[in-house]
């Protein structure tokens, strides 16, 4: 069978994959010959048109994504799908998703879709972006029992709705939208990884009946105390950046943290940080601290950033370094 050309490039019609990333495409009837298809890589191109994709019955993988789409209406006929990326397009309508209950891995990200009503019956998913687009409520998200990941950064979220169903959701990057309240995470029992940076908090105590979590980063959400983060006795990473604290005491029974940054804040003294042997990097930057000497305790420690605090820090960052052989001081 003669082979097709598109963008460029041979394809064989009977192919099952074809990635046709950048190629400068816009123009999709070539496709109409390889009914064989099960993975298409069409990004970053000058897509408009999808009409010739409605017969491609057995794609379960499809990357639209950094195209000019403003109407997905072909796709509500392929049912098979899995994996769909239509990120940095410029969509808004989202109905046509509603067919696609297959659906595993959803990204809406950088769209200028407004409303998710219609991933609501997606049982099967466990990937959604809908970061930097002006989604406003997160409600249809509730009844997705196997979502595993949501990433809903720079929305328009001002609530987080009782999302209790999603029992398996164990990663949440809820960063730079206008949360004040996060009590309904008290509920996600599975959550591990969680991202709530600036945002600013009305109470960081719903922080102490989250479940223990192994990543956290609450920069630049008003805190004064770490006291409600002591139970995440499973931490591993923790940005504590930008926030108005200034006594890092308790800190210590984090054992188990290899990353920590408290840059940004009103910090002094940092002696409870000689406790946290497992510390690998850590970012000290923009305090009052005036002594850091105490730090050769932490022997698997490989980078410290210093700068913003007491000159003096600079001769005893580079004293550690002749006793700590693999630290690595960035100013």
């Amino acid at each position: 069978m003669d082979s097709i050309n598109i963008g460029n490039t041979e394809f064989d019609p009977e192919a099952q994959v074809i990635k046709l990333w950048g190629s400068n495409i816009s123009d999709l009837s070539p496709l109409s010959a390889c009914l064989d298809l099960v993975k298409l890589d069409l990004s970053d191109n000058p897509v408009r048109n999808l009409e010739v994709l409605a017969a491609h019955k057995d794609l379960s993988w499809l990357n639209l994504s950094m195209c000019d789409l403003s109407d997905i209406t072909p796709l509500q006929s392929l049912t098979g799908l899995t994996y769909l990326d239509l990120s940095s397009n410029p969509l808004m309508r989202l109905a046509p998703l509603a067919a696609l209950k297959s659906l595993e891995h959803l990204d809406l990200s950088y769209t200028e879709a407004t409303n998710i009503s219609h991933i609501k019956d997606m049982q099967e998913l466990t990937f959604l972006d809908i970061s930097s687009s002006p989604v406003f409520d997160l409600e249809p998200i509730k009844g997705l029992s196997r979502l595993k990941t949501l990433s809903a950064a720079f929305t328009q979220i001002e609530k987080i709705p009782d999302i209790s169903g999603c029992v398996e959701l164990t990663k949440l990057d809820l960063s730079s939208t206008s949360i004040d309240d996060i009590t309904p995470l008290e509920a996600l029992a599975s959550l591990e990884v969680l991202d709530i940076s600036s945002n600013r908090l009305k109470s960081s105590s719903s922080l102490a009946k989250l479940a223990p979590l192994v990543n956290l980063n609450v920069s630049s959400c008003g805190l004064t105390s770490v006291k409600d983060l002591l139970s995440h006795k499973t931490l591993k990473v923790l940005d504590l950046s930008e926030n108005s604290i200034s006594d890092i005491k308790g800190i210590e029974a984090l054992s188990q943290l290899t990353d920590l940054d408290i840059s940004g804040n009103n910090i002094k003294d940092i002696s409870a940080l000689t406790a946290l042997t497992s510390l690998r990097h850590l970012n000290i930057s923009d305090n009052n601290i005036h002594d850091i000497t105490k730090l050769t305790a932490l022997t698997a420690l490989e980078d410290i950033y210093i700068s913003g605090n007491d000159q003096g820090l600079i001769y005893q960052a580079y004293e550690l370094q002749k006793t700590m052989k693999r630290l690595n001081v960035h100013q």
